[in-house]
């Protein structure tokens, strides 16, 4: 089956006529109307991001600020010219089998695009995360900036953009880290074997509850991991909000090594290093 295309001199010949008797100050009032249309959609993204962030989820919003922004530049276009008589039938047909082109050539060149597409849909209609949140995605962390139909923009904490595509979130494991309000904070000591473990747990329970960023509930707790001829292995783990998480973290190991130090608990010794002789 052959599709017929329109011939490029002639279209070109019919949008100058419709051109032809107007004067200057004609072209610059559709001009200044297109202009116009271009402001008004610009406001009318701006007051529909803000009224859609309040019902719906950030890259919901985000979505639909977009799809604003394309009609209102579209019809910015369109109709100052219909409303001056211009013919719009030759543009706007061209427009579209340029539109049936390109399509069908990304169509042909990347199956891939469709994959990151339809895993797009998912990730949109699935929530996981949202804009805002911060993911783990491959061992680099970072927040979301965007969630798109084909990929996911992100920025890592040292300022990285990163561009992940959604085919890639749907393939492999990824860990939200801001999915809920609250997180917990694990620390790995190694005491000597000869210490009193009883009295560390109190030490370590006390740095907790005067720490004022660390919940009492779930309470802390000390979990015993391992021992060997010379050390003891325990996991210390407390519970912050997840807006405080970064200074919970830092904040609670240093005063761990603090409160070690002025009730003088032993670390293990170091392993010593052997030589192979010659």
């Amino acid at each position: 089956m052959s599709i017929s295309m329109p011939d490029p001199s002639a279209f070109a010949k019919n949008l100058l006529d419709s051109f032809e008797g107007f004067d200057i100050l004609f072209i610059i009032r559709i001009i200044s109307y297109m202009a116009i249309g271009i402001f008004v959609t610009l406001y009318l993204c701006r007051v529909v991001g803000r009224v859609s962030e309040r019902h719906i989820s950030a890259h919901h919003s985000q979505l639909l600020r977009r799809i604003t922004f394309y009609i209102g530049c579209i019809l910015s276009f369109v109709f100052p010219l219909k409303a001056s008589g211009i013919d719009v039938t030759a543009l706007l047909n061209a427009a579209g089998i340029a539109a049936g082109i390109i399509t069908a050539a990304v169509a042909f060149a990347s199956q891939t695009s469709i994959s990151n597409f339809l895993s797009g849909v998912f990730l949109i209609a699935e929530k996981p995360f949202e804009v805002g949140d911060y993911l783990v995605v491959n061992g680099t962390l970072g927040e979301v900036l965007s969630i798109d139909l084909l990929s996911i923009k992100i920025r890592t904490k040292d300022n990285i953009f990163v561009r992940i595509p959604n085919e890639m979130l749907i393939k492999t494991q990824f860990e939200n880290t801001t999915r809920f309000p609250i997180r917990r904070v694990d620390i790995k000591l190694r005491v000597s074997f000869a210490e009193d473990l009883p009295k560390l747990k109190k030490i370590l329970l006390d740095v907790a509850r005067l720490n004022p960023l660390c919940l009492s509930s779930p309470a802390p707790e000390l979990t015993f991991l391992e021992f060997n001829d010379c050390s003891v292995t325990l996991k210390f783990s407390v519970w912050g909000k997840q807006t405080s998480f970064t200074s919970l973290e830092t904040n609670i190991q240093m005063e761990i090594q603090a409160a070690m130090q002025s009730h003088d608990i032993k670390l293990p010794p170091a392993t010593p290093v052997i030589l192979a002789s010659a």
